[in-house]
């Protein structure tokens, strides 16, 4: 009977293990399929197990699903890379023995490459691979079914035409055997009486030992012998079959539930159960109390493929970094600790004189550190160093203002108190007790003494401060303050009180509010007319206005970018920080003209024209020319009616007055003509370049170059 081996990893292939297994233990009958030695009993020695089933196979199924080669284990490592992987042993040892293994893939996975498998795995890469589609599952089981029905068919005895003798028994010795023991133990066969010589030419016959040697035959039986002796053998096949699969039918056992124990629970109850704790993982789960079991293998119930032990993982509170909020305020600081999955612990308070009230000084655990979810941080907070409460028994609210103010407190809330001892408007009471210490910045309570009825005093004209003063000196308060218009008082930096009510000299409770109207202090605008724009916004800067939008408009009577109008107008009544709006004068627009023809004009006509056009851009530059009168306009930029504007530049060229001079002796070049005119001619010469010389029979005439004035 031939074996096969199902190679798998549960992550990996198990599914894919299971239907497969169940295909070929229903079609591949005669074959003894084996599965799941993925897991060794405690105790057996790991290469013994592999090498006895292996030894009793002559096919390994590998099955190859997408994280065959990239599976890890605990530790992050790479499975195949670990020489005792379950898996790597299984199909290195096959190769080794020259097994056949078909690689099987499943789960639309690809063929591993050889630089993705160890040494002792590379030749897996060269083998022909059958792929499992899910689609096609049974389709393409056929498939490997028939593929290993032709290569792993069990080895049979081929009868001969003559008639069967008993078939001596095959021992494991003789497995081994070399062929030529096989064909020399004919002759003794031969005299035994169990083979007979063949009549004619030598020939070949099978024996159950092999190829008999030519010339021999076995000897004939009767037809009816043959049948029986088929017979028997069928009969004994089928009880060897059923003594087999009686053998090897699966267990069914009670797998224990351990979930939700402690480990000590969970091994007890394995052990009581005749089961071995197979392996012990953890793993981080904020459900699950830590240190119970959360996942055993296999499942609790009734199991048929139990190998005497169970698998558990257990259950392990997740792991947090510790925040660094140092420097945090208190409320950040709870955002950011129960963010972590951690609880604010115990907080305590430091005074200090260089952090804020209410900010993080310290922290236990220390940032950066590594705690479990659910464990509390410990704080320590900034509160401000305290003061000594002053003792403003029997002063005015005011004078007890300034009292406590010095000493670094605030006035919290006042109640008012009727006493027959104190004037009213006096303090009763003080909370805290005068002497006690409070956090600097802390609020003083006072009680007042008041009369029953009082009478409301007349605050209309009085600066918001003051009326406040003399509401709280008579057991009253300050109610609503409504703002309304504004004041020019200019000495007035405060609001001041228009109205009032209840009215002065009405009768109210103790503790009434009364509520004022006041109205704003007010900025007269000034007047910005016909003054530029950069000095117009220093002034209302300086005044504390602003410049508000900056409109353009043109102005006959205003230069360009100086204030034409402004919005509000001067000596406006507006509140501090207004933006007026102005309008500035834009610059004119530039008039187009046409420029005149002065080419043969007088230069100083040409020049008065213009002046007339109104541009005063203009540049005279002298030439020298013997054939134009003196003055004349030879050329002008731009050129004659080509349109112009008053601010264009202008250039006039015009032929100069020549000096010229005697000179004794002909001048025979112009460098000597040069310099005997920067010697001998006017020190005004402008320099207008031109010729130099004239030479005649007596002499020579040189050009000083200039416009003679």
């Amino acid at each position: 009977m031939a074996g096969l081996f199902i190679s798998y990893r549960r992550e990996d292939s198990a599914p894919y293990a299971g239907r497969l297994y169940d295909r070929l233990s229903r079609d591949l009958a005669e074959h003894e399929v084996f599965i799941d030695i993925d897991t060794i009993d405690p105790g057996d020695d790991f290469v013994e197990v592999i090498n006895a089933r292996l030894d009793s196979c002559n096919a390994v199924i590998a099955l190859i699903g997408r994280s065959w080669t990239t599976s890890t284990d605990r530790t992050g490592a790479r499975r195949l890379d670990n020489p005792d992987d379950y898996i790597r042993k299984e199909i290195a040892t096959a190769l080794s023995r020259k097994v056949r293994v078909i690689p099987v893939l499943v789960g639309g996975a690809e063929m591993p490459r050889s630089t993705d498998l160890p040494d002792d795995l590379k030749p897996l890469s060269r083998r022909n691979a059958i792929e499992l589609r899910d689609t096609r599952f049974h389709g393409d089981v056929d498939r490997l079914i028939e593929t290993l029905r032709k290569t792993t068919a069990p080895v049979t005895t081929a009868q001969s035409a003559g008639s069967p003798q008993p078939t001596p028994s095959i021992h494991a010795e003789d497995r081994d055997r070399p062929q030529t023991s096989r064909t020399e133990a004919a002759p003794a066969e031969l005299a035994a009486g169990s083979l007979t010589p063949l009549a004619g030419r030598g020939a070949e016959a099978q024996t159950p030992h092999g190829i008999a040697p030519r010339g021999l035959l076995r000897t004939r039986k009767s037809p009816l012998a043959l049948a029986a002796l088929v017979a028997g053998f069928i009969a004994i096949a089928v009880f060897i079959t059923g003594a087999i699969f009686w053998a090897m039918r699966p267990d069914t056992v009670d797998v224990p539930d351990v979930i939700g124990k402690t480990v000590q629970e969970a091994r007890l109850a394995i052990t009581a159960a005749g089961f071995a704790v197979r392996e012990e993982s953890s793993t981080e789960n904020e459900n699950a109390a830590e240190g119970t079991v959360i996942e055993q293998k296999p499942a609790p119930g009734r199991q048929t493929d139990s190998d005497g032990s169970i698998a558990i993982v257990v259950a392990r509170v997740p792991q947090t970094e510790i925040p660094n909020i140092v420097g945090e305020k208190l409320e950040q600081a709870k955002i950011l600790i129960a963010g972590r999955g951690l609880v604010l612990g115990s907080t305590e308070t430091k005074e200090s004189s260089d952090r804020p009230p209410g900010e993080i000084l310290e922290q236990r655990p220390s940032a950066g550190t590594h705690s479990r979810k659910g464990e509390t941080v410990d704080l320590v907070v900034a509160v401000a160093p305290s003061i000594v409460v002053p003792d403003v028994r029997g002063q005015p609210l005011s004078q007890a203002r300034s009292a406590l103010t010095a000493a670094g407190a605030r006035i919290g809330r006042v109640e008012y108190r009727k006493s027959s001892k104190m004037h009213s408007g006096l303090v009763l009471d003080q909370r805290p007790a005068p002497g006690q210490k409070l956090e600097t910045g802390g609020k003083v309570q006072l009680v007042l003494a008041a009369l029953v009825d009082v009478e409301v005093p007349n605050t209309v004209g009085w600066p918001l401060s003051k009326a406040r003063a003399a509401l709280e000196k008579v057991g009253l308060a300050a109610g609503e303050i409504k703002k309304a218009g504004l004041h020019d008082n200019t000495e007035m930096k405060e609001p001041l009180v228009r109205a009032q009510f209840p009215l002065a000299a009405a009768q109210v409770k103790v503790g009434d509010a009364v509520n004022l109207v006041v109205a704003e202090p007010g900025v007269r605008v000034p007047d910005l007319a016909r003054m530029p724009l950069e000095r117009a916004r220093l002034l209302l800067e300086s005044a504390g206005l602003a410049v508000g939008d900056v409109n353009e408009a043109r102005s006959r009577s205003v230069s360009a970018g100086s204030v034409v109008k402004q919005s509000p107008g001067a000596d406006k009544l507006v509140a501090k920080g207004f933006a007026i709006t102005l309008t500035v004068a834009a610059e004119p627009p530039v008039k187009k003209l046409a420029m005149p023809d002065f080419v043969g004009a007088p230069r100083a006509a040409a020049i008065e024209r213009l002046h007339s056009m109104g541009v005063r851009n203009i540049t005279s530059k002298p030439v020298q020319n013997a054939d134009a009168k003196p003055d004349e306009v030879l050329k002008q930029i731009p050129d004659p009616r080509s349109s112009i504007a008053t601010d264009t530049a202008v250039t006039l060229q015009y032929a100069a007055r020549i000096k010229w001079i005697n000179a004794p002796g002909k001048i025979s070049s112009s460098d000597d003509a040069r310099a005997y005119a920067n010697e001998h001619c006017p020190k005004a010469c402008l320099g207008i370049g031109g010729k130099w010389r004239r030479q005649f029979k007596s002499g020579t005439i040189v050009s000083c170059g200039c416009d003679v004035k």
